[in-house]
């Protein structure tokens, strides 16, 4: 009789320890599972946000970078396009290219009131024919040919004949400036060839 309560007994307590067992089994199981799984979705539920964004905002950057190159591009060309207020680029011709000395002359004559500006990669051919693209970037371009003739006249000096004809262009309205075109000859007499050249150079003037 004993002897069966104490199994009895044993019996109670092994299956009371059992459900314990079992109940914190169970319970390891549950937190191991929901918390942990829900903390790490919701982590990397944030990483690929975050990647989603970054994968958004660079293309949004590229073309914000874009159009601001454009614009800087685009005013650029529009401030090197745009011409210079009051100057002149004055290009006379002569059979042996630019004529500087023409081209001072018609600076300190016709042109004095503007700014004299000029430069290099001129086309010859296309100023002539009226394409000023090479052309300084100035208010007004002035573009003719020069011609100089030697003979001696009745007192038996040399005498130096210019043919000059230019055409002035104003860029800003795209017009011809009639008041600074010109063709004209004028002469003057000299001892030498460079005596009289420089004597006819002085009356080219308005």
């Amino acid at each position: 009789m004993l002897r069966r309560r104490r199994e009895q007994k044993l019996k109670y307590w092994l299956g009371l320890i059992l459900k314990v067992l079992l109940i914190l089994l169970a319970l390891v199981k549950l937190l191991d599972w929901k918390p942990w799984n829900k903390i790490g979705g919701q982590t990397n539920g944030t990483e690929e946000v975050t990647e989603q964004n970054a994968t958004v905002d660079s293309p949004t950057r590229a073309i914000s970078h874009k159009v601001e190159t454009t614009t800087k591009d685009v005013q650029k060309e529009e401030t090197k396009r745009t011409p210079i207020e009051n100057s002149a680029s004055i290009y006379i011709f002569s059979e042996n290219g630019l004529d500087s000395q023409m081209v001072n002359q018609l600076g300190k004559s016709y042109f004095k009131g503007y700014a004299q500006k000029s430069g290099a990669g001129f086309q010859k051919e296309q100023l002539l024919s009226g394409n000023l693209s090479s052309a300084v970037n100035t208010e007004l371009v002035c573009v003719g040919t020069v011609s100089y003739n030697f003979f001696k006249n009745s007192m038996q000096q040399i005498t130096c004949q210019i043919e000059l004809n230019f055409d002035t262009y104003n860029t800003i309205t795209g017009n011809r400036v009639t008041d600074l075109s010109e063709s004209k000859i004028f002469s003057g007499p000299g001892d030498t060839n460079a005596w009289a050249k420089s004597v006819a150079l002085r009356k080219v003037h308005p």
